[in-house]
């Protein structure tokens, strides 16, 4: 725009992408994708999928099949023990639950699956995949409404939220192992596999400095012979330092091609 004696003149005004008024509810690489599909898809280019996301610990919940006031008055008769409420600026409230611990993978789709249940035919089913998108608080949209944030609270204790399933008769599937443990760390099917102890150290981080490359395609080539998948050896491998560059991606995958000769 610009000023003059006639006053202020807009000469054109910016509209924000559709995306960004929604966002990722647990955090995914943010520059790479490390398990393309589609001929589109490049290791080097970051993609929302939840192969790609780097922590488990958010699950959302939305009621859109009840009225607005219905479903709040939902969340505060069955006390869902949420973090943050939103207003989608449409139909629906989203309730984040955000645990305080991280999660295996295994363990956070089974307290999706013991929520959904607990939470019945009221509850949105598209919504159990932890790369899910929610609405951003803030955000304007289209219809001319706003994303509001309604409550913010604190994260929930991991133990608490099992307490909360097993009082409304949701008993526990699995054992819920933390990423911070290490079993959580090395994964159920990588302990009982038969694993060198050179490649369990480096699992653990122990290696000498200058020597990763070389390490990573060892433990690599080591945990496909073992039956690991390329899923399974990429979240292993990224909770080592916590992120993969695309050298390490392609360390991976030549690791996975020698495995398989």
């Amino acid at each position: 725009f610009s000023c003059d004696l006639k006053g202020t003149r807009i000469y054109s005004a910016y509209e924000p992408p559709p995306h960004s008024c929604f966002f990722s509810i647990n955090p995914v690489h943010p520059t790479l994708d490390l398990a393309p599909t589609e001929p589109y898809h490049s290791p080097t280019k970051a993609r929302r999928a939840d192969i790609n996301c780097q922590a488990f610990r958010t699950i959302l919940c939305e009621f859109d099949k009840i009225s607005l006031d219905e479903q709040l008055a939902l969340i505060e008769y069955i006390d869902l023990p949420v973090s943050t409420l939103t207003y989608s600026g449409g139909k629906s409230i989203h309730a984040l639950i955000v645990m305080d611990k991280d999660l295996e993978r295994k363990a956070y789709d089974a307290f999706v699956r013991r929520i959904y249940r607990a939470l019945g035919n009221e509850v949105d089913a598209s919504n159990k995949n932890p790369s899910r998108l929610s609405r951003l608080p803030g955000a304007l949209r289209d219809n001319g409404n706003t994303q509001d944030l309604i409550s913010v609270r604190s994260r929930v204790s991991v133990h608490g939220l099992d307490q909360w399933l097993e009082n409304r008769g949701v008993s526990q599937e699995v054992p819920i192992p933390m990423q911070d443990s290490f079993e959580g760390m090395l994964g159920t099917r990588m302990l009982s596999s038969r694993a060198s102890p050179d490649t369990v150290n480096f699992l653990m981080g122990v290696y000498d400095e200058g020597t990763w490359n070389r390490r990573l395609f060892r433990a690599c080539c080591e945990l496909f012979k073992n039956g690991q998948d390329y899923q399974q050896v990429i979240q292993q491998c990224t909770q080592i330092t916590g992120h993969l560059d695309a050298k390490d991606v392609s360390t991976i995958r030549s690791a996975m091609r020698t495995a398989s000769r």
